[in-house]
């Protein structure tokens, strides 16, 4: 398909007045119309209903989980402090680096989480401004 090139101001103004006339609108532009009203002309949807006995959504269930972990940590720093006294010294290190491979672990989890939950609020965010 082959578009001819206006070479002088007459043809290029004549080409914008052709691109631009007020009139019928387009197939395509009169298609997004008719999908726009069709969606605009159904009813809301229903909220989603909550299942699994009230236990919450997605990030309920990841806040939950985050909490168990830290608790758990906080225990373990407990009874590794208190055990200390009565470990050999590769006990203790052993000790040591496990603990510190669990907050490593847990800091790394805990990213990843804010990670897609940041991504998610900048996306609504997004989708907000574009409407």
């Amino acid at each position: 398909m082959t578009v001819p090139v206006p070479t002088t101001t007459q043809q290029i103004e004549e080409a914008l007045k052709a691109a631009f006339k007020p009139g019928a609108p387009d197939a395509a532009a009169q298609q997004l119309g008719d999908k726009f009203k069709a969606m605009m002309d159904k009813p809301r949807m229903a909220p989603p209903s909550e299942e699994g006995g009230g236990a919450g959504g997605t990030l309920a269930t990841m806040a939950i989980q985050q909490d168990q972990e830290l608790q758990r940590m906080v225990n373990d720093a407990m009874s590794i402090s208190e055990a200390v006294p009565f470990m050999s010294m590769q006990e203790a290190t052993a000790a040591s680096i496990r603990f510190q491979t669990e907050i490593a672990t847990m800091s790394a989890d805990m990213e990843a989480k804010m990670g897609v939950v940041e991504s998610s609020k900048s996306a609504v965010e997004t989708l907000m401004k574009n409407q």
